[in-house]
């Protein structure tokens, strides 16, 4: 002690105090590395304290060493770049020091979250590309600059966060990917019918066969991909999402693998649908000549034994859908129960669709037999293994 010495103590004792990081904190670093997602430690500490805290929670090598503000003032925004890359642990650092390491990651391409809850981080919390303030102990002015308010100032929350959020994006890219090739195969049945099918005379005038009607198209478009759709939404997280890279963001939504897969689907349900459609109106027709009523029968069971194969191919691609690069079986079959709830409620309807007269009288539709029934779902069921077949030859590919 300097100054006046202190006389008439007895010396009981030291206490020293440690605020150690919550074992949470550690899981979820080490959960964001191998999500492909970089942690930073940026603190006002003394640099022994910060690289003792660095170490604990992984961010620090046994030898690595803090990088402090001062050091920062001196470099140019190239040199500065390279430090904020290379390292990870930054201590006695001022406001301004944080806003720039926040520019110099940005400016080498990468999208920055900071955390803060003081009004020196303000400015770096608004910088960023996502700003998370504590909601305990942050101030006014840090919440107000930030886009996320941390309720529970638990780190573990944030690589939460980032799991739900690529839960909800694989689910949107896998609704997509269900809905999309349905539609694109109604376009296509469609033009195949117009330019291809060919047409047929009867009682004295040319007729165009369609594969479908246009009440039967609003059935599939709003009943059925509706009814199939909305169990994606419910899909678990795929066991390797969080041992992905970041998608880049400027990767667009429709990637070549959605527009390959979009083409693919396309095609087997226009093979399956077309293909049956004229094998079904050609058996009724047969030999007979072609009348009025005849060529009626023919068409409304022909339509409906089409509208029923893409039924069915959507089924079955629905369970190829639930992961779009994994197996089936990734997941675990029973893991999504609405999926198996939605496929129950459109079979339903589509019995509705095949027998009650006042579908059929709405919808242009007639019954089937169990042989069409059957037809029907084998030609729907292709989808399945050739998608599982792309599945795997993409694996193994590395595609």
């Amino acid at each position: 002690l300097e100054g006046e010495e202190e006389e008439g103590f007895t010396f009981a004792g030291l206490m020293g105090m440690i605020d150690p990081p919550r074992t949470e904190a550690v899981d979820a670093i080490r959960e964001c590395h191998g999500a492909g997602i970089t942690v930073k430690m940026i603190t006002g500490d003394h640099p022994t304290t910060a690289e003792a805290i660095g170490r604990q929670l992984g961010l620090l090598a046994d030898g690595g060493k803090a990088v402090q503000g001062r050091e920062l003032d001196g470099l140019a925004d190239h040199e500065l770049q390279a430090v904020a890359l290379e390292t990870n642990v930054f201590a006695r650092v001022a406001p301004e020091h944080k806003l720039r390491l926040v520019e110099a990651l940005q400016a080498r391409g990468h999208v920055v979250a900071m955390t803060g809850d003081g009004v020196n981080d303000a400015p770096a919390l608004k910088r960023a590309d996502i700003g998370v303030a504590m909601g305990i102990t942050g101030t006014s002015v840090s919440k107000e600059a930030a886009k996320v308010v941390l309720m529970d100032d638990n780190f573990a929350s944030i690589a939460a966060a980032v799991e739900e959020g690529r839960r909800v994006y694989d689910n949107l890219i896998r609704s997509l990917a269900f809905v999309l090739p349905t539609n694109l195969a109604l376009a296509c049945i469609l033009a195949v019918a117009m330019f291809f099918f060919p047409t047929v005379t009867v009682d004295g005038v040319n007729e165009l066969l369609m594969a479908m009607s246009p009440t039967q198209i609003l059935w599939i478009n709003l009943v059925a991909s509706v009814t199939l759709s909305i169990p994606l939404a419910f899909e678990i997280l795929e066991p390797n999402a969080m041992r992905r890279a970041p998608r880049p963001p400027d990767e667009p939504v429709f990637s070549r693998f959605i527009i390959y897969r979009l083409v693919m689907v396309a095609a087997l349900m226009t093979a399956g649908g077309c293909g049956l459609f004229l094998w079904e109106y050609y058996r009724i027709v047969g030999s007979f000549p072609l009348t009025a009523g005849l060529h009626a029968q023919a068409l409304s069971e022909a339509q409906t034994l089409c509208v029923t194969v893409v039924t069915f191919s959507q089924i079955f691609y629905l369970f190829n859908c639930r992961s779009l690069r994994d197996s089936i079986f990734s997941l675990g079959v029973f893991s999504n129960p609405s999926v198996f709830a939605g496929v129950g409620i459109l079979l339903l309807l589509q019995l509705c669709f095949t027998y009650l007269p006042q579908f059929r009288e709405l919808f242009g539709s007639a019954p089937l037999d169990i042989q069409a029934w059957l037809t029907a779902a084998l030609a729907g069921a292709i989808v399945l293994p050739a998608i599982s077949l792309e599945k795997w030859i993409r694996k193994r590919k590395g595609w």
